[in-house]
């Protein structure tokens, strides 16, 4: 098995050999037993954006095929959004044929998972002996654990939820794709996210449909830029409520309770 370089390194040199001397240990897929609820990502924009990820990223991802068989460790090469599909690479000799397969990663120490129905190309196109090369299907949804100490919930389809800040003087808007009583997902525009640095501390509005609203501190944790498909350029936010107060944490509690209860009339 390979170890993958980066992105930029596979454009500089040679495909790697498909063997090394230390083989690569497989992503065990994650425990059947645990709620994962919390840790799904349906979004399709939001999906191909994670996949792009492990795509630049070249992280490893072990592909788990059933039946007995051992895992094959390959990678994901490309996104195509618009098609539906991505490419993919995997160390193996002979093709195992078209079935479906559990897919594990861990970009940054946190396990990621899906399911999708890999199909094979024929071996002539490989990019290296014994490195397949082939096709699967963009997932419906992802489930990606993560470091937040509570459960993140993804804004229901149909709520408009927002936050609103002030940078350098020029009012900022972005929509909320996740919340939790730790922190919250933000997406807009990259525009949006001019001088907004990691560390920054923002005075940010959450407003739910022009009616609800609360005032949080908002500690900027990472950003992260993607392409959607649909709307272009977008940058994600990630931040932590850096000293919520007591009454910002019940209305925080009564935000998410009537998210979950919309998310529940939803899928009914």
């Amino acid at each position: 098995m390979f170890r993958f370089r980066s992105t930029a390194a596979q454009q500089a040199a040679p495909a790697p050999a498909a063997q090394s001397e230390e083989p690569v240990e497989a992503i065990a897929p994650i425990d059947a037993g645990l709620e994962v609820t919390p840790y799904r990502i349906g979004e399709a924009a939001a999906v191909a954006a994670t996949l792009c990820l492990l795509a630049d990223d070249a992280d490893l991802v072990s592909f788990h095929l059933g039946d007995g068989a051992a895992p094959l460790a390959g990678r994901i090469v490309e996104v195509l959004p618009a098609l539906g599909r991505m490419v993919i690479e995997a160390s193996c000799q002979v093709a195992p044929g078209a079935r479906a397969a559990t897919c594990v990663a861990m970009p940054r120490g946190v396990k990621l998972q899906f399911q999708t129905e890999l199909q094979w190309l024929p071996e002539e196109g490989a990019a290296a002996p014994g490195l397949l090369r082939g096709t699967a299907a963009l997932p419906d949804q992802i489930i990606h654990l993560q470091r937040r100490s509570t459960p993140r919930l993804d804004v229901p389809l149909g709520a408009t939820l927002r936050a609103e800040f002030t940078v350098l003087g020029r009012p900022r808007i972005f929509s909320v794709d996740d919340l939790s009583l730790g922190g919250v997902g933000l997406r807009g525009p990259v525009e949006e996210g001019h001088s907004i640095l990691v560390g920054q501390t923002l005075a940010a509005r959450l407003v739910l449909e022009d009616r609800t609203a609360l005032t949080v501190p908002l500690e900027v944790r990472s950003r992260r830029p993607f392409r959607s498909f649909l709307a272009g350029p977008q940058l994600h936010l990630g931040c932590r409520f850096a000293g919520l107060s007591d009454a910002a944490s019940g209305e925080l509690r009564a935000l998410l309770e009537r998210l979950e209860m919309e998310r529940r009339r939803g899928r009914a």
